[in-house]
């Protein structure tokens, strides 16, 4: 198989889309950091997130970037610009105040030059949210001590994950790449080892945080 097919293959077997659990926590972030000005969502898929940014009302321009084609009915005042996301970003630097990045870095063969380019589209003073499996929930321990591998990492699956990383790796890639403030959000859903069930319904809620939750957050900024 050629390269370019197989990162194809391995966009398209991600649908797309992320939870709405996860976009809902990015847009809870944007608001408690007031975030506002131009936003890129490098890897928009279907745009999911995209829609909820337009009904926000607070950004002056919304570009998505991803290997995936511009869905047909997104308004028109959306840029969009197609490119394969392991190669550089399609654009000038210092172009986003604001860059969103929801469940993708773990499609990225190299996180390091991917958080590089996150880092060179920004503006000074811009804000990164990034998301990924939370490879140190409960669930995804579990999963590694009896199978060898992380929950959201099998080795036959049609979801091609490839990179798995863990709080102090995101330390490491965003801080060699010139970001600082670091911080890790989660969003609250997570689910029990071999039942279907969440720690949050059998807890009313109460079971959160990095060892609950099935997806981590990550917003840093670039000085």
């Amino acid at each position: 198989m050629q390269l370019e097919e197989a990162r194809r293959k391995i966009s398209d077997s991600s649908g797309g889309i992320s939870s709405g659990e996860l976009r809902s926590a990015a847009v809870r972030i944007i608001r408690k950091l007031d975030l506002r000005g131009d936003v890129a969502d490098i890897g928009a898929g279907k745009a999911d997130l995209i829609r909820l940014l337009l009904q926000m009302d607070r950004f002056s321009s919304i570009t998505g970037f991803d290997l995936m084609t511009r869905p047909v009915d997104l308004p028109a005042q959306v840029k969009w610009c197609n490119g394969d996301l392991n190669q550089p970003i399609d654009c000038l630097a210092d172009a986003f105040d604001v860059v969103t990045s929801l469940g993708v870095i773990e499609y990225i063969e190299n996180p390091y030059a991917f958080a590089r380019e996150l880092h060179r589209v920004l503006r000074p003073g811009g804000t990164a949210i990034l998301s990924t499996p939370n490879n140190e929930s409960w669930r995804a321990l579990v999963s590694l001590i009896i199978r060898g591998h992380f929950s959201a990492f099998p080795r036959q699956a049609t979801n091609i994950n490839l990179t798995a990383l863990v709080r102090s790796d995101f330390e490491k890639i965003l801080t060699f790449s010139g970001f600082q403030n670091v911080r890790f959000s989660y969003t609250g859903l997570g689910m029990i080892p071999k039942l279907r069930l969440s720690w949050q319904k059998i807890s009313a809620g109460l079971l959160r945080g990095v060892r609950y939750s099935d997806d981590v957050l990550i917003v840093c900024q670039k000085p």
